[in-house]
């Protein structure tokens, strides 16, 4: 099932991208790296690398793939927990420009998620899933197709559920308008002169 629904997500995005005939490449992507101590026996880690590709078909559309990595570890006293992950899945973008410096563009994500769980002593635990997300920007042209990317929050809609017999799926809904700030990098490559 987690096969097919991956192979699925991956041939939406690339017919999506197929069907477009003239325009641009575009390349983004946003990373995050946490540490934190507290006291000497507890200690946490994470990262989350977010790159994604898409073609840019018209001067406002554009679809393609998201892809992601991540992962935590977290010590207290002689327990060690750590998580990793990856998911994928298609997007699409809306781009409306307001001057040549700045832009304003929403973006849909429909994401397959997968992570693996450990704590110290226990047996792994799998969740798998999937994530629909909107998420509004303000997307700065600095120069050569390159611009600076920022987001303010979003909505999301997500359902998992721990490979085992007998365990229940269970979803999320997040309203984080103002409650979280994004920062990326994007770059267009071709397109029509």
């Amino acid at each position: 099932m987690k096969k097919t629904i991956l192979s699925l997500m991956l041939m939406a995005g690339i017919t999506t991208a197929a069907l477009a005939q003239e325009g641009s490449v575009l390349v983004y992507g946003n990373a995050g790296l946490s540490s934190n101590k507290i006291a000497d026996d507890s200690k946490s880690s994470s990262y989350s690398i977010l790159p994604g590709i898409g073609y840019q078909f018209s001067e406002n559309w554009t679809a393609g793939l998201s892809f992601g990595v991540y992962g935590s570890r977290s010590e207290f006293g002689t327990t060690v927990n750590k998580n990793n992950g990856f998911s994928v899945g298609p997007f699409v973008r809306y781009t409306h420009k307001i001057s040549d410096l700045f832009s304003l563009f929403g973006q849909a994500d429909v994401n397959y998620n997968s992570s693996k769980s450990t704590s110290f002593g226990d047996p792994s635990t799998t969740v798998n899933g999937f994530n629909v997300g909107i998420i509004p920007a303000v997307q700065m042209n600095v120069k050569n197709g390159f611009a600076l990317n920022f987001g303010f929050g979003g909505i999301e809609y997500g359902s998992s559920k721990v490979d085992a017999p007998g365990v229940h799926s269970f979803n999320s809904f997040n309203l984080t308008f103002g409650q979280q700030v994004n920062f990326g990098i994007s770059k267009n490559f071709g397109g029509k002169k």
